[in-house]
C-alpha cells in the first residue's frame, strides 16, 4: 500500500488527508468546512435517506459549522477515478479524545455511505473494507460508527460486517410495502385491519375533523411547532428528557422542511378538528425509501380515538402513492410497529483504537457492551437499568394504549 497527497481541483483548498492505494482502488479522505465544497462529488451515488443530499447538506450547514467539529469525506475511487463510495465522517474532541465518528449529534439513526449501485459488487466489505480505507482515515484516536444499517438503499452495506463490531441495542424496524395498497392492507392481521377501520370512521365522525397532507412550507413550519408541543408534553409527561427543542436540532427539522418540502423529499401528514392539529407526522425520503421520522398526537380524552394509529395509516397510504416502497419506522422497539408489518433490522455499532490513546476507550466501550448483556448483571441491576429498546429520538409509542 502506497501513499500520495491528492485532491480534486475542485476542493483542493479545503483538502487535508492522504490517498491509500490498493487492488486497484484508491481511497482518499477530503476535509470541508461547507458542504457545497463537496456536493458534486456525490453525482451518482445513492445511500438510505440519512445520507441523503438534503439531509447532508442540512446536517453540515447546522451541526458541522460549530467550533470543534472538522468535516471529513471518505473517496473510494476505481483506477479510473470513477468514486464508488462516499462516507461522510466528523471529528470533534471528547474527554480529551479525538474521536472520528459519522454525521449525528442526536438526528441520524443509520451509518452508511453513499454508493455506485452499478459498482457495489467492486467494492470490498466489512474487515477488508476498513482495511484499506483506514490508512487515509483522518488522524484520530478513536473511530466509533454507530448503528451501522446491513442494507443502504437496497444495496448491501460494504461498512457493515468488521469482526469488532457488536450489535446496538436498538434496531430499526423496516415495512416492505407493495405496488397496490389493497394488497399491503390484505396483508395485515384481520384484528388490525379492523380496528384501523374502526379508528377511522371513529374519527371521521368528529365534527369538523379533517385528514390531511401538509403542502406548503409555511404549513409545514407550523405544524413542526405543533408536533414539538405534543411530543414535549407526551414526553414530560412520562419523566422522560425531551431534547428535540434544542436550538440546533430544532434548526436542522426547519432547514429539511425549508427545503425538502418543496422538493417533495418530506412528507408531513396531519389530522386536525376545527383547524386545530391533533395529530401530526414527519418524514423524508430519498428514492424510493422513506423514514418516519416523527409522530405524536393529543391523549386525555382523545386517547379513545387511537389517532396516533389512524395518522400513521395515513402516512403509510400518502407514501404509497408517492412511489414508496421502504417504509421505515426507524428506531424503537414499538408494537405499533409490529401491527403495520414492519420487521426488525438488527444495528451494529463499530469502535476501533487508531491511536495509543484510543485503546483504553476501545476497551472500557467493549467492557461496557459486554457488561449490558451479561446475564447475571441483568439480573442483579434489572433489565430496564442495562437494556432499553426505546429510542431517545422516538421515545414514546403514538399509538398509547389504545394500541
Amino acid at each position: 500500500m502506497t501513499f500520495s497527497v491528492s485532491a480534486p481541483q475542485n476542493v483542493a483548498a479545503e483538502a487535508t488527508d492522504e490517498v491509500a492505494v490498493a487492488g486497484g482502488l484508491d481511497v482518499e479522505a477530503i476535509g470541508f468546512r461547507h458542504f457545497r465544497a463537496v456536493e458534486s462529488l456525490l453525482d451518482g451515488l445513492e445511500g438510505s435517506t440519512f445520507q441523503s443530499r438534503l439531509w447532508l447538506s442540512s446536517w453540515f450547514d447546522v451541526f458541522g459549522s460549530r467550533p470543534g467539529i472538522e468535516n471529513f469525506l471518505v473517496l473510494v475511487r476505481d483506477a479510473g477515478g470513477a468514486i464508488l463510495m462516499a462516507l461522510p465522517l466528523i471529528r470533534r474532541n471528547v474527554r480529551n479524545i479525538r474521536l472520528l465518528e459519522c454525521p449525528d449529534l442526536g438526528v441520524s439513526d443509520y451509518a452508511a455511505p453513499m454508493l455506485r449501485r452499478s459498482a457495489v459488487n467492486r467494492l470490498p466489505r466489512g474487515n477488508a473494507l476498513w482495511e484499506l480505507i483506514r490508512p487515509a482515515l483522518p488522524v484520530a484516536d478513536l473511530l466509533h460508527v454507530c448503528r451501522i444499517a446491513p442494507v443502504v438503499g437496497g444495496m448491501a452495506n460494504p461498512i457493515h460486517g468488521h469482526h469488532a463490531s457488536r450489535r446496538n441495542r436498538l434496531s430499526g424496524w423496516v415495512l416492505s410495502l407493495p405496488a397496490c395498497w389493497d394488497t399491503y392492507f390484505a396483508s395485515l392481521s384481520p384484528k388490525k385491519r379492523e380496528k384501523l377501520k374502526k379508528m377511522g370512521r371513529k374519527f371521521d365522525r368528529v365534527p369538523g375533523a379533517e385528514r390531511r397532507v401538509v403542502e406548503s412550507v409555511t404549513e409545514g413550519l407550523g405544524v413542526l411547532a405543533d408536533l414539538e408541543r405534543l411530543q414535549s408534553e407526551r414526553i414530560e409527561k412520562k419523566g422522560l428528557d425531551y431534547c428535540l427543542d434544542e436550538p440546533a436540532i430544532r434548526s436542522f427539522y426547519r432547514r429539511l422542511i425549508e427545503r425538502g418540502l418543496p422538493a417533495g423529499k418530506v412528507q408531513m401528514t396531519i389530522l386536525t378538528v376545527d383547524g386545530q392539529t391533533v395529530a401530526a407526522n414527519f418524514a423524508v425520503k430519498a428514492g424510493t425509501e422513506l423514514v418516519y421520522l416523527r409522530v405524536a398526537n393529543e391523549f386525555g380524552p382523545w386517547a379513545r380515538h387511537a389517532l396516533g394509529l389512524v395518522v400513521t395509516e395515513l402516512a403509510i397510504a400518502e407514501a404509497q402513492k408517492r412511489g414508496i416502497r421502504t417504509f421505515d419506522f426507524t428506531m424503537g422497539n414499538y408494537e405499533y410497529k409490529r401491527r403495520f408489518g414492519a420487521v426488525e433490522m438488527p444495528l451494529d455499532d463499530l469502535v476501533l483504537p487508531l491511536s495509543w490513546r484510543g485503546w483504553p476507550a476501545a476497551g472500557a466501550w467493549h467492557v461496557r457492551h459486554w457488561a449490558s448483556r451479561c446475564s447475571w448483571l441483568r439480573r442483579v441491576f434489572g433489565r430496564d437499568g442495562l437494556d432499553r429498546t426505546a429510542c431517545p429520538r422516538h421515545a414514546d409509542d403514538p399509538a398509547g394504549d389504545a394500541a
